[in-house]
C-alpha cells in the first residue's frame, strides 16, 4: 500500500511536469518580418524589418530569429507587411541558360521580337542593347511615336517562338529541335520600377533592338 509520502511525491512531480509542458506551450519566440511591403530585389534595411512572436511549436525551420542576419541580404521575392522571413527569401531564383541573373533592383522581362527586329536574330546572353519601341497603330495612344526606350540593357537570355531555349539556325542543335529555331522573345533586365511602363508598351508596341555601342 502506497504511504502518503509516496503519494505526496507523486503529486509534486506531476504539479512540475504539468507546469512544464504548460510553459513550453505557452513560450513565444520572437522571429522577424517585414515591417511593410517589401518588393522583389530589395535590399534589406533594419527599417525594413519589425518581429512578431509565435508559439514555439509554430516556428518554421528556416525562420529568421536575427534582425542582423536580415540586414544587407538582397530578397528575391515580394514580401507582404508581416510576412515572416525565411531563408529561402534570400536564396537567388534558378539562372537562366546563361547563368546570367537580374542584379538587385532589377527584373527580367521578355520583350517580344522577331528576328527581323533584333539584331536578325543574331544575339546572345550577356550583350547590352538599346530598346527602340515603335508604336502600334489602333493599340498606342495616336499622338506616341517611336521612343528610344532604354540603353545598355543586359541581355539575360533568348526564347523561341515556342517558349523553349533559342536554337540558332544552323547550328549542330537546329536539326533535332526544329520547334525552337526562330526567335520569339529576348528576355532584358530592367529596372523594377519601370514594370507597369514596360507591360503598357508590351500591350501596344513593336520592340526594335539595337546592339550598344
Amino acid at each position: 500500500m502506497i504511504g502518503r509520502r509516496a503519494l505526496l511525491v507523486f503529486a509534486l512531480i506531476a504539479g512540475v511536469i504539468a507546469g512544464a509542458s504548460y510553459w513550453l506551450d505557452a513560450r513565444r519566440v520572437p522571429l522577424v518580418v517585414a515591417a511593410r511591403p517589401i518588393e522583389a530585389e530589395s535590399v534589406l534595411d533594419d527599417s525594413d524589418l519589425g518581429t512578431m512572436e509565435v508559439p514555439a511549436d509554430s516556428v518554421p525551420a528556416d525562420a529568421i530569429v536575427d534582425r542582423e542576419a536580415a540586414v544587407g541580404q538582397v530578397v528575391h521575392g515580394h514580401l507582404e507587411a508581416g510576412q515572416l522571413l525565411l531563408r529561402a527569401s534570400f536564396e537567388a531564383p534558378p539562372g537562366f541558360r546563361s547563368g546570367l541573373r537580374p542584379a538587385a533592383g532589377w527584373r527580367a522581362v521578355a520583350l517580344p521580337v522577331s528576328p527581323g527586329f533584333a539584331l536578325g536574330g543574331a544575339i546572345v546572353p550577356g550583350v547590352r542593347v538599346d530598346v527602340v519601341v515603335v508604336p502600334v497603330a489602333g493599340r498606342a495612344p495616336p499622338d506616341r511615336g517611336p521612343e528610344r526606350f532604354a540603353t545598355g540593357l543586359l541581355v539575360l537570355d533568348v526564347r523561341s517562338e515556342s517558349g523553349g531555349p533559342f536554337v540558332e539556325p544552323g547550328s549542330r542543335q537546329s536539326s533535332a529541335t526544329l520547334a525552337n529555331a526562330r526567335l520569339g522573345s529576348v528576355i532584358v533586365a530592367v529596372p523594377a520600377d519601370d514594370d507597369v511602363l514596360i507591360a503598357e508598351r508590351i500591350a501596344t508596341s513593336t520592340f526594335v533592338l539595337f546592339r550598344t555601342r
